[in-house]
């Protein structure tokens, strides 16, 4: 296995309507660099038939896998193999793997295997007690192993220990400095140490190793990115992409950092183009690897979000306006895309919403969806399929306030269309109530109008409703009128 140093996701936050999520740990972006998790074969005699008759076993199920990877590689259809499953597949690869430590606890390819497993269950605890056997006991120089123990400990938060582990590799291996203090450089900043990230990053550059020197100045932009210093972590990137253009994580950290720049038109569509540059360079190696394919959903959501606060741009531009409409389309297409991304990522249904990208690509496409512009007729079909979106958001994540008060804005368009106002406004005025609970993913004129519907609500008569709370509304227009330079009215 390679040499990872990530952590687990953070959960994404929508924080308003123009798409501007919370950013999740920049480290992370890197993550899908390191070469795919390979299952390793016994490279000695087994004691007994048994043990090699359970390694044949984990071999053909390893095989089944390998040729399923390769038929979609090749585009051709999938499945071949009618009784193909992934979740079964691992399931009796685990059986194997089990059995055979059973038999022979310190079999050092069982125990290696069996962590890669963990792993892809996101078993970590019980991964690194794999681990910790093999560095501990059966191989203490396995160089992998102890990369492998580093990035276990550091994704449950084990830092002090994570480091520990980074030493011992140098002691062995002193030839892979270079490797060692990118590593070391990828906890720190993913702990907030953003300074003595940056330390390990520039050490790195001037030390022997293995890992590229583009590789490092990525991570050194990323650093510069977890401290909000977006210039410099751009021309970090600039420095990666003239090692190697074609860098996807370069590219894609790049648009990140453009995104997050000085929220300008111009360096939002730059962004944009950055993103369909790093979409290209995954696409031109793509297979169904999960990490690959994390990757894509990953562009296709931050693409998704700078293409929606371009529409909002291209809506307050009387020259863009006309350009408004294709710009909401390409952002929905863009939420699908992700979407559709993680059903190939998971191929079992029951599992799709355990993505942790998915609530923000189905909240995206909510609000693109909102956003379009069809005729009136077809406006009913549209608000239904936005507020579908919003229902199965709050199913998963209850404590998004945008995602209650985005429902209640549908409920009552809903309402007017149908012209069906009875118990609508009790929904809306309810959904209201609970953005209310949770205002930290609300601007401040979305808690004014919160405010506002329920005053308007207890003090009106409902035929005077709509009226009275127009009125309120223009007051507090006139009150907080919209300025580009406060991040509060985006």
């Amino acid at each position: 296995m390679a040499n990872p140093g990530t952590s687990k996701k953070k959960k994404n936050t929508l924080r308003d309507k123009l798409a501007k999520f919370a950013d999740r740990n920049p480290y992370e972006y890197t993550k899908a660099a390191n070469e795919s998790k390979k299952f390793i074969r016994p490279s000695r005699a087994e004691k007994n038939d048994k043990t090699e008759k359970l390694w044949s076993e984990f071999k053909e199920l390893h095989t089944r896998v390998q040729k399923h990877n390769k038929r979609i590689q090749d585009g051709k259809p999938v499945p071949a193999d009618s009784d193909f499953s992934y979740k079964e597949i691992h399931k009796e690869m685990s059986r194997c793997i089990d059995s055979i430590i059973e038999l022979d606890p310190n079999n050092y390819e069982a125990q290696k295997n069996r962590a890669t497993l963990y792993e892809d269950e996101k078993e970590e605890d019980k991964a690194l007690k794999c681990v910790e056997k093999i560095t501990n006991y059966l191989k203490p120089d396995d160089v992998d192993a102890w990369f492998e123990r580093a990035n276990l400990l550091q994704i449950l938060r084990r830092d002090k220990e994570a480091l520990d582990c980074l030493d011992k590799i140098l002691k062995i291996k002193p030839e892979i400095e270079r490797d060692v203090l990118n590593n070391k450089g990828i906890i720190l900043g993913q702990s907030g140490d953003g300074e003595g990230a940056l330390e390990c990053f520039e050490l790195a550059l001037t030390k022997p190793g293995t890992l590229e020197h583009y590789k490092i100045w990525t991570n050194k932009g990323t650093a510069f990115s977890g401290m909000d210093e977006h210039a410099k972590s751009i021309e970090c990137y600039e420095k990666a992409l003239e090692l190697k253009p074609d860098d996807q994580f370069a590219l894609y950290n790049k648009a990140v950092s453009l995104f997050f720049l000085n929220g300008e038109y111009q360096t939002l569509v730059k962004a944009v183009e950055f993103f369909d540059k790093a979409m290209t360079a995954v696409g031109k190696h793509l297979t169904n690897h999960v990490n690959q394919l994390n990757f894509m959903v990953m562009i296709a959501l931050k693409k998704g979000e700078t293409l929606f606060g371009l529409y909002f741009l291209d809506r307050r531009s009387k020259q863009k306006i006309k350009d408004a409409d294709q710009r909401i389309q390409s952002t929905l297409a863009m939420f699908d895309y992700g979407l559709e991304t993680i059903a190939d990522i998971t191929h079992f249904a029951d599992m799709i919403t355990t993505h942790p990208d998915f609530t923000s690509l189905l909240m995206g496409k909510g609000l693109a969806t909102q956003f379009l512009e069809v005729g009136i007729q077809d406006r009913v079909d549209v608000m239904n399929v936005a507020l579908a979106c919003y229902a199965e958001v709050l199913e998963l994540e209850p404590e998004w306030g945008n995602a209650w008060y985005q429902m209640a804005s549908v409920v009552l368009e809903l309402a007017v269309l149908r012209t069906a106002y009875s118990g609508q406004w009790e929904k809306a005025s309810l959904c209201l109530k609970k953005a209310l609970e949770f205002p930290d993913t609300l601007n401040i004129k979305q808690i004014a109008l919160c405010k506002a519907f329920g005053k308007t609500r207890d003090t009106t008569k409902p035929e005077d409703f709509i009226q009275q709370f127009n009125k309120t509304m223009e007051k507090l227009k006139e009150e907080h009128p919209d300025s580009d330079n406060d991040p509060a009215d985006k």
